[in-house]
């Protein structure tokens, strides 16, 4: 019986993979950041980082109108001022991409300025 169980588990698993795009997340499992890598990307406008989620990654972009709302002094639109406004504001940046996971587990997000309230 156990057997037949695990048959059954392992299809519904197998069936949100395919709905989704991406396993279904597990309750157990909690969006962590386990590098400080991030890239200014000004063809999008953004800054890009990543979490993850066991081993699934969530890849997330925090606009340059959200940085300005958080750090307007000290942005001034140009690449540097950008990765340092996001640097001064990590921990609030990782707080508003874990809300946003928490209601949307997708492994992708993009922060805006509504984001961040």
């Amino acid at each position: 019986m156990e057997r037949a169980e695990a048959f059954h588990n392992a299809q519904i698993e197998a069936n949100s993979v395919m709905k989704l795009g991406f396993p279904a997340r597990s309750s157990k499992m909690a969006l962590d950041f386990p590098n400080s890598i991030r890239r200014y990307e000004a063809g999008r406008q953004c800054i890009s980082f990543w979490g993850a989620d066991g081993s699934l990654e969530v890849a997330f972009q925090v606009n340059l109108d959200a940085l300005r709302k958080l750090d307007l002094a000290a942005f001034d639109g140009r690449e540097s001022s950008a990765l340092n406004a996001f640097d001064h504001n990590r921990e609030a940046i990782r707080n508003a991409a874990r809300a946003a996971y928490r209601r949307h587990p997708l492994a992708f997000h993009r922060l805006t300025p509504d984001s961040f309230r």
